[in-house]
């Protein structure tokens, strides 16, 4: 609808860096992404939640790029049980954004790790 997108990096524990942890990666990859952008400021700080399936960890930012404002919804989804990790990134427009919060939020959370 080119007013969102959801991307996807998966990992593996194993393919962590030494003393590299998922939080780590977290914070590399946002560190990374909002250095590309401008105006870059934090709508709603990280927080974490621990669930049954996995640890949730997200953030939203709003920044610009090419003029362009937009809001990033960062997440990092942590299968411990599995050494799994992924960190997903929303990329909407602020309207979209917060028209459809919810509705983004859960295609999120319905990252599952199949056997």
């Amino acid at each position: 609808n080119n007013q969102s997108y959801i991307s996807v990096m998966a990992f593996r524990y194993g393919d962590l860096p030494s003393g590299k942890t998922p939080l780590d990666i977290y914070d590399m990859q946002n560190e990374d992404l909002f250095g590309k952008r401008t105006n870059v400021s934090v709508i709603e700080k990280a927080t974490t939640q621990n669930l049954p399936q996995y640890e949730l960890t997200q953030a939203l930012y709003s920044a610009e790029r090419d003029g362009t404002k937009n809001y990033y919804g960062s997440y990092l989804i942590d299968f411990p049980e599995d050494e799994t990790f992924a960190w997903v990134l929303i990329t909407a427009t602020p309207s979209y954004f917060e028209s459809n919060r919810e509705t983004l939020h859960n295609i999120v959370c319905s990252l599952a790790i199949t056997k």
